[in-house]
C-alpha cells in the first residue's frame, strides 16, 4: 500500500510540490481572512481579497523557485502569472460571494473553492505560464 502511494507520489511529484507549496499558501491565505474579519471586523470579501493578493505574490515566488524552477525568466512568468491569478482570483472572489450568500459561512466557502481552483492553476500554470521553462513528467 505504501508502495502505490510512493509510486503515484513520484508519477505526479510536480503537482505534489505544488500542492504542498499551494497549502502551505493557502494556510497564510485564510489566517490573513480570519484575523482581518474575526479581530478587525473587516467585511469577510475585503478581507479575502487582501488575502489573495497577499497569496498572488507568495505563490509566485515558491512556483518561480520551487516548482517549476522558472526564476531565469522571472519578468516574463510573471505577467502570464498575474493574468492568471488575476483570473483566477477573481473567479474565486465571486464564487465565495456566491456561495456565502447561499448561507455557507465564509471560511468553508473559502476552502471548497480553494481546492477547485488548486487544479485549474496547476494546469494553466504548467501548460502555459512556466511552459518553457519546465519539462512534462
Amino acid at each position: 500500500m505504501a508502495n502505490i502511494f510512493l509510486q503515484q507520489i513520484s508519477k505526479h511529484r510536480t503537482y505534489f510540490i505544488f500542492s504542498i507549496g499551494a497549502i502551505l499558501i493557502f494556510l497564510i491565505q485564510i489566517t490573513i481572512a480570519i484575523v482581518l474579519t474575526e479581530i478587525f471586523h473587516i467585511w469577510h470579501m475585503y478581507s479575502y481579497a487582501i488575502a489573495l493578493v497577499c497569496d498572488i505574490l507568495l505563490l509566485y515566488i515558491y512556483h518561480s523557485f520551487i516548482t517549476f524552477k522558472g526564476w531565469n525568466r522571472m519578468p516574463n512568468n510573471f505577467a502570464r502569472f498575474l493574468l492568471l491569478y488575476i483570473f483566477s482570483y477573481t473567479l474565486s472572489w465571486l464564487l465565495v460571494f456566491a456561495i456565502t450568500h447561499l448561507g455557507i459561512y465564509y471560511i468553508p466557502s473559502i476552502i471548497f473553492v480553494s481546492m477547485i481552483m488548486s487544479i485549474l492553476n496547476y494546469n494553466i500554470n504548467k501548460r502555459w505560464v512556466f511552459s518553457y521553462n519546465y519539462a512534462t513528467n
